[in-house]
């Protein structure tokens, strides 16, 4: 018995090391979790994720960063996660020769075109 027990525990890690690690997902790895549903969880959860860990920083380049969509009065449009993972598809199956790309980046470079903050005028 515990020549199985041993067997397995050596099967499973070297599964485990020939797999790729999910973090290192490109744009088009993304994109088919997102398009073989939109209610994928892990498409859903990646770029929830990802949108809560950008709207409570303040780090980047501006040109990189997404301002969510406000109203006349300035207060802040509620968009849904489900919006977002079609502004990401949208955005990757409109520019097909950056789907090489890291999946955050191509999340992020898909927010900042769909929202773009506003420019500050310098004076």
């Amino acid at each position: 018995m515990p020549y199985v027990d041993r067997f397995i525990m050596i099967l499973v890690v070297v599964v485990l090391a020939a797999s790729p690690a999910s973090a290192a997902g490109t744009a088009e790895d993304l994109l088919r979790r997102c398009e073989a549903s939109i209610g994928d969880n892990y498409c859903a959860g990646y770029i929830a994720g990802f949108y809560d860990g950008r709207t409570t920083s303040d780090y980047g380049k501006p040109e990189l960063r997404a301002c969510l969509p406000t109203d006349a009065s300035g207060a802040q449009l509620s968009v849904t996660y489900t919006q977002m993972v079609r502004v990401f598809v949208k955005w990757a199956k409109d520019h097909p020769d950056k789907l090489h790309w890291h999946d955050w980046q191509a999340v992020r470079q898909a927010f900042a075109d769909a929202w773009p903050c506003p420019t500050s005028r310098s004076r």
